[in-house]
């Protein structure tokens, strides 16, 4: 066990080095209320300084296949950014394919960091965060994450990285909250209200609502001419 921890402790630090060397994309540990654990933004990711080795850097791994998908797809980027609550069928597929792809281009970063032995690990680990998020979806109820890991679940395809330029599309303190047949932007000025459903990576849900919701409407590249 202590052997893994090492690995995984040495991983992280291997993984974060190549993202921000290779891709320009930076690691930061920051102070985020459980029961969340970590965000991202489209240029850096956020993981939360309570995480444990193995959190953190599935965390980062996950993330930032998120982070590549946000910036060569406005549809995935506008999908990341919208939590579900009680998804159609066909949206939860949209959902897990999402996913998956994320998981690809962690395994593809891991790999291209020289971490060959966690092969294992982040197919259970992905499998596991999937089976809670749909879980989560689907009822709103935030079970334990370890009742939903199965170990020896199939390897990962790594997936080719795409060239892309990351970019700041949102202030990590932005909150999507549904309201009714919208969802609104809320910032420390605009207090969100207290919610009964949080997303893992910091979306705040009030009331059940089915998609298709308007995304979030400042999904622009941070500049002079659009607020974010």
């Amino acid at each position: 066990m202590r052997a893994l921890i090492t690995q995984v402790r040495d991983a992280c630090g291997a993984v974060t080095n190549h993202l921000h060397a290779r891709y320009g994309v930076s690691v930061e540990v920051a102070s985020i209320a459980p029961p969340l654990k970590g965000d991202l933004d489209g240029s850096r990711i956020l993981v939360a300084d309570h995480n444990t080795d193995k959190e953190r850097l599935f965390l980062v791994a996950h993330l930032f296949g998120h982070t590549v998908q946000w910036n060569v797809s406005a549809e995935l980027r506008r999908l990341g950014m919208l939590m579900p609550v009680e998804p159609t069928r066909d949206e939860l597929d949209a959902l897990e394919a999402y996913e998956r792809e994320a998981c690809r281009y962690s395994q593809q970063a891991l790999h291209e960091a020289g971490i060959s032995g966690l092969d294992q690990w982040l197919p259970d680990y992905s499998a596991c965060d999937l089976a809670f998020l749909k879980h989560l979806y689907t009822t709103g109820e935030r079970r334990a994450f370890r009742d939903f890991w199965i170990s020896g679940q199939p390897l990962i395809e790594p997936l080719a990285i795409p060239p892309f330029k990351p970019t700041r599309w949102r202030r990590r303190e932005q909150a999507i909250v549904f309201r009714g047949p919208q969802c609104e932007v809320h910032s420390p000025q605009s207090p969100a209200p207290p919610p009964d459903i949080l997303s893992p990576w910091g979306c705040r849900s009030t009331k059940r609502q089915h998609f298709p919701l308007r995304p979030q409407s400042d999904l622009m590249p941070s500049g002079a001419h659009h607020r974010v």
